[in-house]
């Protein structure tokens, strides 16, 4: 029940995520690497208790060295490089997926995410040496079948409005590759959770995260820092709160996580997340009076629901993973 729980929260904490991204866009200035930037920043201050753990006697760090991996004088459970090429893989994740909403639409960049499934599976045979069923298969397929409806609705709805077409599409692609990024992101997180401490974990991820975005910023974004909080369609206060909006509830995202994959893993932690789809649905048409929505997105929506309960109509790959080896 506890994991059920804390899977739905997951998911309202994405939806927020998604319509302030949404509502980011609809203002006019939207800066990927400069919202990203302030996650990590707030992310990195889980590395103070890591500071006051790191021992002072010299004498300390050399017993200690051939036991730990550091930096500068933290002590980490696994090498820096590691989680350095996490926090790249995080961050750039981040960018395609914000990126994504300013060419398709929430509706669309909430489904095609539910592909994620289908690459934490890969992942995960590769990477944890996974084991799944023709069920699991199966499920996955359903789930790629309706963001492959997602994307040809797009491409009608566009049409039909006499929008650019290539755009939309452009844009439902950015967010496919986005979450294979995040998928893969999702494995590792996995594995470094259940071997270190979630407090070790989401300090490294926020101090090269934020390292990463900085670099970013001042490259494609030089502006950002000082139009982040500047707006064109909407008003200043607005435009402050959806971004704010955006930052803890990504930050408080990153520290749940971590809880959940702890007891779970990440095929089932992306199951989860397919009920986004249903409160962007509830906030969208219900709240902000959307009428975007055709019927292909409900198609999508069952194809994905549907694929979701064969998925779960078997045994989870952790217990496979069990059995396995207890014959070995």
């Amino acid at each position: 029940m506890f994991i059920l729980l804390l899977g739905q929260f997951l998911s309202l904490l994405i939806t927020t995520t998604a319509i302030s991204n949404d509502r980011l866009a609809d203002c006019g200035k939207q800066f990927p690497s400069t919202q990203n930037m302030f996650v990590y920043l707030l992310l990195a201050f889980h590395i103070f208790p890591l500071i006051r753990k790191a021992p002072t006697s010299t004498h300390l760090l050399l017993a200690d060295h051939h036991k730990h991996h550091r930096l500068f004088k933290l002590q980490l459970n696994l090498p820096w490089p590691y989680y350095l090429t996490m926090a790249f893989l995080d961050v750039e994740a981040n960018f395609l997926v914000v990126l994504a909403y300013k060419y398709t639409s929430v509706f669309s960049i909430a489904l095609i995410s539910t592909c994620s499934i289908a690459w934490v599976m890969l992942f995960s045979s590769i990477i944890l040496k996974r084991h799944y069923k023709t069920f699991h298969y199966i499920g996955s397929s359903c789930a790629i079948l309706g963001v492959l409806v997602t994307i040809f609705n797009d491409y009608l709805h566009t049409n039909s409005e006499n929008e650019n077409s290539t755009h939309t599409i452009v844009g439902d692609i950015i967010c496919f590759f986005g979450t294979a990024l995040y998928a893969l992101n999702n494995v590792f997180f996995e594995w470094s959770v259940k071997k270190v401490d979630d407090t070790e974990y989401l300090s490294m991820l926020g101090f090269f995260g934020f390292l990463v975005s900085l670099v970013q910023v001042l490259i494609f974004e030089p502006s950002g820092l000082a139009d982040v909080f500047d707006s064109n369609s909407c008003t200043a206060t607005a435009h402050t709160l959806y971004l704010v909006g955006y930052v803890l509830a990504l930050v408080i995202f990153y520290c749940a996580v971590a809880v959940f994959l702890k007891k779970s893993e990440s095929a089932l932690f992306n199951l989860h997340l397919l009920t986004v789809n249903l409160y962007v649905v509830i906030v969208e048409v219900f709240v902000g009076g959307s009428s975007s929505i055709g019927p292909l997105y409900f198609l999508s929506l069952a194809l994905i629901t549907g694929g979701v309960c064969i998925y779960h109509s078997t045994t989870s790959p952790i217990e496979n993973n069990d059995d396995t080896q207890e014959q070995q």
